[in-house]
């Protein structure tokens, strides 16, 4: 009897906490009614949250029929969010019906729109405050920082009457389109500091002011499903670090990102841009620095593991590593290998008839590789990603008289291709890699020649007899 008593407890306890769990993050099918009436429009829009852990958006192309209507059904994992049709944002906050009327004259024309429905009032809050947290150039242009701050103070006020007006009392809730104006509020405090800076006029305490009440704690920004917004409002945030700290480093000014655990933001803004930067820089001090930040300020195990085997593969890409022995053909089709230049500092300019950016910095290779042509100590070679036959490369360097010189061809979808791409992580061009006289790396992505450093790192490396 006890054990049916403890069984029948346990039960009720889990079906309560999954009760509580789905009230805070509601899920279900919307149902969405818009009527387009816009003569060009050819499609809407349509941008919501793809996954439960809100870090991924997915935006769907609609087409209208000829009645302009569309209609959608669509389960949404998570509920709680702001969606976007055309740039118009819906607030949602459970299964529900969304009727839209979205009239303009043209597509280039700001729509007016109608929300109808029992919940329209409430799906309309972001779509009102849009249109409240509006403050025009001229008007900021004039206002001094004290003006500016009453007027946002009375703006966020107005904004509440309306949450109040609508019922929304659920923490979550209100999180949500409070982050929404601050959103809203960003975006004025960038106009102002745009308008002020370029004339002169910034006041010298705007730098403490600007980012007070703003930050990246929760989750609600991955429920704006309004990218570009999103994407201003961490802009802001840069340009009220760099306010306060001019020589900070992209890295540091997001330092408040992964102090907050952000997920949304580090895997939409961080780690994409910290890839690539290691894809066309290699791993550079500042890049080895953030490594650790970053993997700790990763909560999915899943995340974490994808994070650090990105970070090992170019482990072996790093300074006094051993290069991965290559053989390639050359003009007559004999085979060089890497390993054929050691005792010699070898210096490889990868590229491509293809590549624009390849072919106007090679002359510069040529001419820094010309002051060497006496050395015995160091080698220039060239490596040309081609087509199979290689005509337009062998062209290429019969008519740059470069015969002379020693150039490599590289078949694309070759297994030496494809080789050299994994071992080398070959993802741009042109691409400039150093190996010393032991064949370890000097660097693996060097500088460009047009950039006054690569001359000077070779003929550094060169006295140095590295």
């Amino acid at each position: 009897m006890k054990l049916k008593l403890f069984l029948c407890c346990f039960t009720l306890l889990i079906l309560a906490s999954s009760g509580l769990r789905a009230a805070d993050e509601p899920s279900g099918k919307i149902r969405l009614n818009v009527t387009v009436n816009c003569p060009d429009l050819h499609f809407v829009a349509f941008s919501h949250l793809k996954d439960q852990d809100e870090t991924v958006w997915e935006t769907e192309m609609v087409m209208p029929k000829k009645s302009g209507q569309i209609l959608i059904k669509k389960d949404l994992p998570f509920a709680l969010q702001i969606i976007s049709l055309n740039q118009i944002p819906v607030f949602i906050s459970g299964a529900q019906d969304v009727n839209l009327m979205i009239r303009a004259k043209s597509r280039t024309v700001r729509p007016t729109v109608n929300f109808n429905g029992i919940e329209g009032f409430r799906q309309s809050l972001p779509y009102q405050m849009d249109s409240l947290y509006e403050i025009s150039t001229d008007k900021l242009a004039k206002m001094n920082l004290e003006e500016l701050i009453v007027d946002l103070k009375k703006l966020n006020e107005r904004g509440e009457v309306l949450l109040k007006k609508a019922g929304v009392v659920k923490p979550a809730e209100l999180s949500l389109l409070r982050r929404y104006t601050g959103l809203l509020r960003m975006q004025i405090k960038q106009t102002y500091l745009k308008l002020h800076k370029d004339n002169n006029t910034l006041p010298d305490n705007f730098a403490d002011w600007y980012l007070k009440g703003e930050g990246f704690k929760g989750t609600d920004l991955g429920r704006i499903c309004r990218e570009e917004m999103v994407h201003n409002y961490v802009v802001g945030f840069e340009e009220g670090q760099a306010l306060i700290n001019p020589a900070a480093s992209r890295f540091e000014k997001w330092a408040p990102i992964l102090q907050d655990k952000n997920q949304f933001l580090i895997k939409k803004n961080i780690i994409p841009f910290y890839y690539a930067l290691f894809r066309t820089k290699g791993l550079t001090s500042e890049l080895d620095e953030f490594y650790p930040k970053i993997r700790r300020a990763l909560t999915n195990a899943e995340d974490i593991k994808a994070f650090e085997a990105f970070y090992h593969t170019y482990e072996n890409l790093q300074v006094g590593k051993p290069a991965p022995d290559f053989a390639l053909p050359d003009t007559d089709g004999k085979l060089v290998r890497s390993s054929d230049f050691k005792g010699k500092m070898l210096v490889i300019d990868c590229w491509g008839t293809w590549c624009g950016p390849c072919k106007e910095t090679l002359p510069l290779f040529r001419a820094i590789a010309a002051n060497y042509k006496d050395s015995t100590d160091v080698a220039f070679i060239t490596i040309a990603l081609e087509t199979k036959d290689g005509i337009d490369w062998r062209e290429y360097i019969k008519e740059h008289k470069m015969e002379q010189e020693i150039n490599l061809h590289l078949v694309n979808g070759s297994k030496d291709h494809d080789f050299f791409r994994d071992i080398y992580k070959m993802n741009t061009y042109p691409r400039y890699i150093v190996l010393d006289r032991k064949g370890n790396f000097l660097d693996s992505h060097l500088e460009h020649p047009n950039q006054k450093s690569f001359k000077e790192k070779v003929d550094q490396w060169y006295k140095e007899k590295r």
